[in-house]
C-alpha cells in the first residue's frame, strides 16, 4: 500500500519508471538480466497474443498447443485467424513430445507449450522437435513464476518467448499484469511498441524534459501495457515471492505424503516435485462430481482446471486420449500461502474419508 501511495503522489500512474523497475526485477530474479529482456503488460493474454505477431502467425497457420488449459491461450491463435492444432498430453497434464511429433505440418508456424499448474513440460524433447522443423515456441508460464526446468534454471530463463501472469491468483498477484521475457532484442524492441498501440515512444520518455508531441507508429499496436500502479505492486510482491513458493510447496509436500496409495486418488505421476511452482494441487479421482459435494458438505471449495477448450463450441473436437482422462478426473485442492497446515490436514482427512 506504501508503494502504490508513493506512485499515486508521484503524478504518474500511467507505463513509467515503476514498470522498468519491475521489469529489471523479475530479469533480476530469473537470474537472466545480462542476456533478456522483459516487457511489462496488462496479462499473460496480452503476451501470448504479442508473441505469436513477433513470430508473424498469420491467418491460415497453424499452432501446435493443448486444449488442457485456460482458454486465454487458445483464444490469442484465434486472434490471428489462425488454427489451433491440439495436442495431447502426457500424465503431468503438459504438451506430449511423441503427439507433437505427430501433429506437426509444414503449416506449423510456432507450439505454444502451457506448463500446467507450475510443473514444466517436457521441454529438451519440445525445443528439439521444434528446432528440427524450424518452429518457433512459446512457453505459457502464466502458472510456472518461480518453477524451474530440470537443468536447474529458473522458467523463462530460456531461448523462447516466455509469457508469465500476475493476475489476482497466480503465484506473484499484482491484481493484473503479465510479462513477456525474450532473448532477441528485435523482439524486445518491437514488443515495447506493440504493447502502446505501435508507438515507437511511449507518453513517460516523451515527457522528459519539454514535453514533445512527436512520434511514428509503424506497426498496429494494442493498448497492452503495464501500469505503473501494478508494476509498484509487482515490485513489492516479487520480495515475498520465494517465501509464498515455499508455503506451497510445504503444502504440496503435506498432500502428497498422506495421500499416497489413498484409495480411489490418484496422484500425478510428477519425476521431480521440486522444480513445480506449486500453482495447482491436482489430483485424479473416478467419481469427481460426488467428491466435490463431499467436501462442500464440509465448507472446503475445490476446483477442476481446466475443462478441455475443444469441447467449446469455438473450438474443433478432437481426439485426445490422455486429455480425455485427465478432463474427467482432475480436482485442484487448495494450496495458497493463507492456508493453515491444520486447514490443510482438514482438507486430507476429509478425502480419506470416503465419499
Amino acid at each position: 500500500m506504501a508503494a502504490v501511495t508513493e506512485v499515486l503522489q508521484s503524478g504518474w500512474i500511467g507505463l513509467g519508471p515503476k514498470t522498468k523497475q519491475f521489469e529489471d526485477d523479475f530479469l533480476t530474479y530469473l537470474e537472466c538480466a545480462q542476456s533478456h529482456h522483459a516487457v511489462g503488460l496488462n496479462s499473460n493474454t496480452a503476451g501470448l497474443h504479442i508473441a505469436l505477431d513477433l513470430l508473424g502467425v498469420e491467418a491460415g497457420d497453424e499452432v501446435c498447443t493443448v486444449a488442457l488449459t485456460f482458454v486465454s491461450t487458445n483464444h490469442v491463435i484465434l486472434y490471428k485467424n489462425a488454427k489451433p492444432v491440439f495436442v495431447d498430453v502426457d500424465k503431468t497434464g503438459n504438451m506430449c513430445p511423441q503427439d507433437l511429433a505427430r501433429k506437426i505440418t509444414e503449416k506449423t508456424k510456432a507450439i505454444i507449450v502451457v506448463h500446467l499448474s507450475g510443473y514444466t513440460a517436457q521441454m529438451e524433447q519440445i525445443n528439439a522437435l521444434a528446432a528440427k522443423h524450424n518452429v518457433a515456441v512459446i512457453e505459457d508460464c502464466a502458472h510456472a513464476t518461480g518453477a524451474y526446468y530440470p537443468d536447474g534454471k529458473r522458467v523463462g530463463n530460456s531461448n523462447n518467448i516466455c509469457v508469465f501472469s500476475f493476475q489476482a491468483v497466480k503465484n506473484l498477484p499484482i491484481g493484473d499484469g503479465g510479462m513477456l521475457v525474450t532473448s532477441n532484442r528485435a523482439f524486445y524492441e518491437k514488443a515495447k511498441k506493440l504493447r502502446w498501440l505501435g508507438i515507437d515512444k511511449d507518453t513517460y520518455k516523451r515527457s522528459k524534459g519539454a514535453y514533445s508531441w512527436e512520434y511514428t507508429v509503424a506497426n498496429v499496436g494494442y493498448k497492452y501495457h503495464m501500469t505503473d500502479i501494478n508494476a509498484a505492486i509487482g515490485i513489492e510482491q516479487l520480495k515475498y515471492l520465494e517465501e509464498d513458493n515455499q508455503k506451497r510447496a510445504k503444502i504440496a509436500h503435506q498432500y502428497r505424503n498422506q495421500l499416497e496409495n489413498t484409495a480411489g486418488v490418484e496422484l500425478y505421476p510428477y519425476r521431480d516435485i521440486e522444480r513445480s511452482s506449486f500453482h495447482f494441487y491436482p489430483i485424479l479421482v473416478e467419481n469427481r462430481e460426488a467428491l466435490i459435494e463431499h467436501f462442500r458438505a464440509h465448507e472446503v471449495y475445490v476446483g477442476v482446471h481446466y475443462k478441455r477448450n475443444d469441447r467449446y463450441e469455438t473450438y474443433e473436437q478432437v481426439d485426445l486420449p490422455c486429455t480425455d482422462y485427465i478432463d474427467k478426473r482432475t480436482l485442484t485442492l487448495p494450496i495458497h500461502v493463507l492456508l493453515k497446515e491444520e486447514e490443510v490436514q482438514l482438507v486430507i482427512d476429509i478425502l480419506k474419508k470416503g465419499w
